[in-house]
């Protein structure tokens, strides 16, 4: 049952991708919305609360509160379909390790998050909601190989399709789970594995190179690291395709990706523990939302929808799969952009950019005895020019005060490296009209750790909260020189 609805989910997305037109679109959304409010309204009592009872019209829909994860973890019990899972009970069931690959005694599947943002988050989900959700990843992923006959006669019993997921493993995290639920009947065609990142890198450059994977996935930041060592040598594989998620896509960790693999196609993919397909790129480079199951919402401080072509302040999302604990209007701290373009590819689905997280702003005190709001493009942009870096961490730490953490090219100079770092970073505070305000400290390292629970590198990071006093900030600020979608 579990593979039918698999192949249901993959089968589906094909099609809907292939014969949908933009205005289609809309239709569709707003009949499972309306569908899912009215379950929401009527089956679980969290919504049934927050909605007074009464089942919101689609008209009312994009008027409705956001819904945050604290909302939701206080009142977790309440959020499931029918009520009656404790919070606690979960939590237990998550810490027990002998549970990672199984689903709750109810047949739920769990995904947790690694709580960065502060608060741990445990999220459910009914199988036939994830495998159709996996479907779409796996069919957007892989389109152009999926509708070609003869790619698709490559692959069986006699040559299962190999997926290496690189991630973090021991946990409920969505991107291991991804790998752990094979039905029976898929394991016909495919064979995935799931690799440590806790691993040490010449043991892990060995298996994966015994593997050999069709398809690689992986967090961006270790898979740049993996790049580093397929240039060195010490990585020897082949994959047709590379996909990464969960964290920021830095154009550096592109660029590495693209020198150590010319032939592989290299693919983002935006998702969240909340709802793993969001958005996947397709072969130019743009990333469509995968609209057909979810609604994506790019707002601004107030909850006010962003034009399109506009960065917003974060985002709210509605999964149109998930029935077991429905999310409606979910806030999440990314900032996005939005826009429809005419890509070659044919989707009839918007594009986005997914610019950094809110708490990814660094807000610095100017000569001017201002805030100014500092996005991680900039940033990005620096970095990208240094030559000899491998890997870096920018952390605001305290107000006007950044660290910047980084790895080395062993055939570069630990002096001119670091040189071109302090040079790098006074032409940008001095163009900022920074240089007598903010101070930046420089370490090298073999490693940089990674978050203890998620196992996640975070490379633009904020412990700075903005301030709250609107007279001292600089005023509405704007991103110069920001790329649009159609631009690819």
């Amino acid at each position: 049952m579990n593979f039918f609805r698999f192949a249901q989910g993959v089968v589906g997305a094909l099609w809907r991708e292939k014969t949908m037109r933009p205005k289609d679109v809309a239709g569709w959304q707003a009949a499972r919305a309306t569908a899912l409010l009215q379950h929401a309204a009527t089956r679980v009592p969290f919504y049934q609360a927050r909605f007074g009872g009464e089942v919101p019209t689609i008209k009312q829909w994009k008027d409705l509160a956001p819904v945050t994860k604290a909302e939701l973890m206080d009142r977790f019990e309440y959020t499931i379909t029918g009520g009656g899972v404790r919070l606690a009970d979960v939590a237990g069931f998550a810490r027990d390790k002998d549970t990672v690959g199984q689903p709750l005694p109810n047949g739920m599947i769990l995904s947790v998050t690694s709580g960065t943002t502060g608060k741990v988050g445990y999220f459910l989900s009914d199988r036939p909601a994830f495998e159709r959700a996996r479907g779409t990843l796996f069919a957007r992923l892989l389109r152009d190989k999926l509708t070609n006959p003869m790619e698709v006669l490559r692959f069986g019993p006699w040559n299962r399709y190999r997926i290496g997921f690189v991630t973090a493993m021991g946990g409920h995290f969505v991107t291991y789970q991804l790998g752990l639920y094979s039905p029976w009947i898929g394991s016909l065609l495919w064979k995935p594995q799931a690799f440590s990142i806790l691993t040490p890198m010449p043991q892990l450059c060995d298996q994966l190179m015994k593997y050999k994977p069709h398809l690689l996935h992986g967090y961006p930041t270790f898979m740049e690291a993996l790049a580093h060592e397929a240039l060195s040598g010490r990585l020897k594989v082949h994959p047709d395709v590379i996909s990464l998620g969960s964290e920021p896509f830095t154009a550096m960790a592109r660029a590495a990706l693209q020198a150590a693999f010319p032939k592989t196609f290299i693919a983002e993919s935006y998702g969240t523990t909340e709802c793993v397909a969001i958005a996947s790129q397709c072969t130019h480079g743009r990333m469509h939302i995968n609209e057909d199951i979810v609604v994506l919402e790019s707002v601004d401080a107030m909850g006010k929808p962003m034009p399109e072509g506009h960065l917003g302040v974060k985002t709210l999302l509605t999964n149109l799969l998930n029935y077991a604990q429905p999310l409606i209007r979910y806030e999440i701290g990314d900032q996005i952009m939005i826009q429809r373009v005419d890509c070659p590819c044919g989707s009839p689905f918007r594009v986005v950019k997914v610019l950094g997280r809110t708490d990814d702003t660094f807000y610095l005190k100017g000569e001017d005895g201002l805030f100014h709001a500092h996005t991680p493009i900039p940033f990005e942009a620096l970095f990208l020019a240094v030559e000899g870096l491998t890997q870096y961490q920018l952390v605001h730490e305290q107000q006007n005060q950044l660290r910047v953490v980084y790895t080395r090219d062993p055939k570069m100079d630990a002096d001119i490296l670091r040189g071109r770092l302090i040079t790098a970073f006074a032409g940008y505070l001095s163009q900022n009209k920074l240089a007598g305000t903010v101070t930046v400290t420089q370490q090298e390292v073999d490693e940089i750790p990674r978050d203890p629970n998620s196992k996640k590198l975070r490379q633009i990071v904020s412990r700075v909260s903005p301030p709250t006093n609107a007279e001292e900030l600089s005023g509405p600020w704007r991103l110069k020189g920001l790329p649009s979608p159609s631009d690819g």
